[in-house]
């Protein structure tokens, strides 16, 4: 048993990466930073993290946070650390959800030479109720994550395996990179 256990005394799934060197885990071990512990409610599952570091050596770290995948109250939730991955801020919102209106797959992009941090992720605006419905978005932070810009939607070209109407789904982003030449290219599949 750990030291955090789910009801029923279930282990908590944890994820564990490096990153500089480090180990980091949503699990307690003795040699890993913990950047946010599995709590309860819509913090029951932390899955899909991306981490960035930026100009000025802060670490920015974002997930998708749900009481379970896919669930009704998927939201995409971010931490920053300024010693380095030691210590980390408590997890704040880049895109809640309201209504039923769920966001998902959060990646992020740390502009060179810059403190500005975008979010790219998945929104489903109109409430269809399949896991990976609705449109891809973005948001900007110039202030270390603690506060977003309005969202802004990007436009997706229809497919041919798209349903008729409105909604899409079955997109995904990849994680952004930065392109000799200064661009960033943002991947996406269907």
């Amino acid at each position: 048993m750990s030291a955090r256990t789910l009801p029923g005394g279930e282990e908590p799934f944890k994820v564990e990466y490096d990153f500089h060197g480090r180990r980091y885990s949503s699990g307690i071990h003795d040699d890993a930073v913990v950047v946010h512990m599995h709590g309860a409610g819509s913090d029951l599952t932390n899955q899909q993290n991306c981490v960035v570091t930026l100009p000025n050596g802060a670490w920015m770290i974002c997930w998708t946070q749900a009481t379970e995948e896919a669930a009704k109250d998927e939201g995409v939730v971010g931490a920053t650390s300024l010693d380095g991955g030691l210590t980390w801020s408590e997890p704040y919102a880049i895109e809640r959800a309201v209504d039923e209106r769920t966001a998902s797959w959060g990646m992020l992009f740390a502009v060179p030479h810059s403190g500005r941090v975008y979010c790219f992720y998945w929104y489903n605006e109109n409430k269809v109720w399949l896991r990976d419905a609705g449109t891809m978005y973005f948001k900007f932070s110039d202030d270390l994550g603690r506060t977003w810009s309005p969202r802004h939607r990007i436009e997706l070209p229809r497919h041919a395996l798209d349903v008729d109407g409105e909604d899409q789904h079955g997109w995904n982003t990849g994680f952004p990179i930065l392109t000799r030449d200064g661009a960033m290219l943002l991947g996406f599949s269907k």
